[in-house]
């Protein structure tokens, strides 16, 4: 049978445990919070080393405050300050080879998104091109929409005009879009609203398109 000083090593192991997940839990919403979880396929590199900077500081931060909040002497600021600088070096070059090795993968073919460009005017023209000069990027512009009749059915660079907004869609289902970027000049309410009812209900991620592909 079990002392009860070995009972009492257990509820001590049990609140460790719990601790530790708890601990864990939240460094998953942390790095949710910074947005390490989101898409980095148009993201800068300074930008992502930035959010993972942002991440480990505040769990490093929440650690040292469970350490002081539960008086557990193993965590100094010794062992505070290696494990920052150890999970920032890890996470850090962990990702970059991570999306080194996916950005050669895309740059074969594979791992393609399929992607609608609203709007088939000079910017709309402009975003197509770069995204067909960064193949590594793995988007595939499978055409455009446009409100005006006289480009429906033409080809700007190989990729066709679909038709107009109201056959967004359709579209969508017919090309297994994934993503829509609206490529116009202040685009009015009603459009986005559209967009935006057209894509969420299928998943489909949308974004209005500013600048290029470094901005978004």
């Amino acid at each position: 049978a079990a002392t009860f000083q070995e009972f009492l090593a257990v509820r001590v192991s049990l609140g460790n445990g719990l601790l530790a997940v708890a601990f864990l839990t939240a460094c998953r919403l942390l790095c949710e919070h910074c947005g390490l979880y989101r898409s980095q396929r148009f993201g800068r590199r300074g930008r992502l080393y930035g959010q993972i900077l942002r991440a480990v500081s505040m769990t490093a931060l929440l650690l040292g405050l469970l350490a002081a909040g539960f008086r557990i002497e193993a965590f100094t600021w010794r062992f505070l300050a290696l494990y920052w600088g150890a999970s920032l070096v890890g996470i850090a070059a962990s990702r970059a080879g991570l999306y080194r090795g996916l950005e050669a993968w895309r740059g074969r073919g594979h791992n393609l998104r399929f992607v609608l460009i609203a709007g088939a005017g000079p910017r709309g023209e402009r975003f197509a091109r770069e995204l067909e000069s960064r193949p590594e990027l793995g988007y595939r512009v499978v055409g455009f929409l446009d409100d005006d009749v006289r480009k429906h059915g033409n080809r700007i660079h190989g990729t066709p005009v679909l038709g107009g907004r109201a056959r967004l869609a359709e579209v969508l289902q017919a090309y297994r879009v994934r993503e829509v970027l609206v490529a116009i000049s202040d685009p009015p309410g009603e459009l986005l609203q559209h967009v935006q009812r057209c894509c969420e209900p299928r998943g489909v991620n949308w974004k209005v398109v500013t600048a290029g592909i470094t901005a978004l």
